[in-house]
């Protein structure tokens, strides 16, 4: 009954071994609160950088989506761009001290 529920629904059921539930529920919680927490994080460091928050939501915004479409479509590896793509550890190492920089207390 659940299986014909989900897919009248347009999903997709998906059969978890009891003892697996807690890491089927970890990863739901990962994929959907961790990114808000992440779009909070970055939305405080454009705060620290001058931005008011509606206008870095609204920056952060297309970025997020892009994001999340190609991790989705290509898978999270391949998906990656910027300076962890690159391998660009000097501009990583310049984000990293900066962030240290305005660290929150």
């Amino acid at each position: 009954m659940g299986e014909r529920i989900v897919k009248v629904l347009g999903g997709t059921a998906l059969h978890v071994a009891p003892d697996s539930m807690p890491l089927y529920h970890a990863a739901a919680v990962m994929a959907s609160n961790y990114i808000a927490g992440l779009l909070d994080a970055a939305a405080i460091l454009m705060k620290a950088a001058g931005i008011d928050e509606k206008a870095a939501l609204d920056a952060l915004g297309p970025l997020v989506y892009a994001g999340v479409a190609n991790a989705l479509a290509l898978g999270p590896e391949k998906a990656l761009t910027g300076p962890i793509e690159r391998g660009d550890a000097d501009t990583v190492r310049h984000h990293l001290r900066s962030l240290a920089a305005h660290r929150r207390p």
